[in-house]
């Protein structure tokens, strides 16, 4: 029952993103239909460089070793086995969110596109009908 309502939640919150998306590619100014798909872009910017250099902060593993005097001494050590796991582990999260974010923003870039392209049309109807009344 809790899936259905969160899937639920998630095709109102879409179907809301969408009805927006073409009321702002309607408007007379072209900008407003291009802050959705932009706003999405610089979302996944932003987290895809945060995951990059939080995944190459905290790769590193640090132990502590002792010596003679007792005093610590920190080691910083890193195996190739690890490296790789992590790099296929950053690459899938980099390609999800990528699924998360640009597919998206490529379906209100096409919002966008057919909007504006269909305003352009309805402009030249409506120019041609007034050089047909003069």
């Amino acid at each position: 029952m809790r899936s259905v309502i969160i899937i639920l939640l998630l095709l109102i919150g879409s179907a809301g993103v969408i009805w927006l998306q073409i009321f702002l590619s309607k408007q007379e100014s072209r900008w407003p239909g291009l802050v959705l798909p932009f706003s999405f872009i610089s979302i996944f910017l932003f987290v895809a460089v945060a995951l990059l250099l939080f995944s190459a902060f905290s790769s590193e593993n640090v132990s502590a070793q002792t010596n003679q005097n007792s005093e610590a001494i920190g080691e910083v050590s890193r195996s190739l086995a690890d490296d790789g796991q992590i790099r296929v582990q950053i690459l899938l999260q980099v390609f999800n969110l990528f699924l998360l974010f640009i597919l998206p923003t490529a379906v209100l870039f096409a919002i966008y596109a057919a909007c504006r392209s269909s305003r352009k049309k309805k402009r030249a109807l409506d120019k041609m009908s007034v050089q047909d009344l003069g």
